[in-house]
């Protein structure tokens, strides 16, 4: 329906109000030209964007009570891969939420992660050469200073440690050949997709590694933080694409976005 159309539909209407009649004029008007103002602000802020290189670290913030309520970046990918968007920030319920969203060029939507209290925020696609936005932006809460870590991390497939040989051993002459060693156990490395909390404090993690990568329920493994051993786990739930595993005791340390999870698999197990 036209602007004239309502106007009319309008005067009729409360023609006998001129106070009314006024004020839905006022609104008719202001809220195309408020909604275009919003528009032109997120597309300067997507023009400025500044890039997110691959592998680095950016700190931000959010302060939506001074008009700083949406960060947008500027992602450039340059040979066919996959990417992994991290985003983490203190889980505090004093403090605003945040939304994490990835978008191509035209702006069309190819991943989001606004789950409440979740940390760290992660989106893992395969991407083409091309440019495309990462958008954060606030949920729920009072405005106060939200700061967070961000980074996008290249989400090639990991190697697997290599299945360990046995040279031939040498016949020696009235001699019983020496029992064969038994194999070593092999080592399952995942990253952490999820961390389930109770009371603000971690319980078990969701692993990216399943049925398919030989995990079973009771495997037992550990949580390393740039190289130092932070706590155990045990595997007590296994889907195809991914398992979770409940924490063994404390951690001496907290979980961040460097954190990894090692499995002990036996010898022998199905792959």
């Amino acid at each position: 329906m036209s602007t004239t159309n309502d106007m009319a539909i309008l005067a009729g209407r409360y023609g006998r109000r001129p106070d009314i009649l006024l004020l839905c004029c006022v609104l008719l008007f202001a809220l195309p030209l408020a909604s275009g103002c919003a528009g032109r602000r997120e597309a300067k802020a997507r023009a400025a964007a500044p890039e997110l290189v691959l592998g680095e670290v950016r700190e931000d913030f959010l302060h939506c009570d001074k008009g700083r309520c949406s960060n947008w970046y500027r992602l450039v990918v340059r040979q066919q891969t996959g990417v992994r968007l991290e985003a983490d920030s203190p889980v505090d319920a004093a403090l605003p939420d945040f939304g994490l969203v990835l978008k191509d060029h035209d702006l069309a939507a190819m991943g989001e992660d606004r789950i409440p209290g979740k940390r760290p925020r992660k989106i893992a696609k395969p991407l083409l050469p091309g440019v495309y936005f990462v958008n954060i932006w606030g949920l729920e809460g009072d405005g106060d200073l939200l700061s967070y870590k961000l980074v996008a991390k290249r989400d090639s497939a990991r190697k697997r440690p290599a299945r360990a040989t046995r040279k031939p051993s040498r016949s020696v002459p009235k001699a019983a050949p020496a029992p064969p060693k038994p194999p070593a156990a092999k080592l399952v490395e995942s990253d952490l997709l999820e961390v389930e909390r109770q009371g603000g404090e971690p319980v078990a993690v969701l692993l990216e590694v399943g049925t398919s990568d030989g995990m079973e329920p009771g495997l037992q493994g550990e949580l390393v933080d740039q190289g130092k051993v932070i706590g155990r786990i045990e595997i007590v739930d296994v889907y195809a694409a991914g398992s979770r595993a409940r924490l063994v005791g404390g951690l001496s340390a907290p979980i961040t976005l460097e954190t990894t999870a090692k499995i002990q698999k036996p010898a022998g197990a199905r792959r």
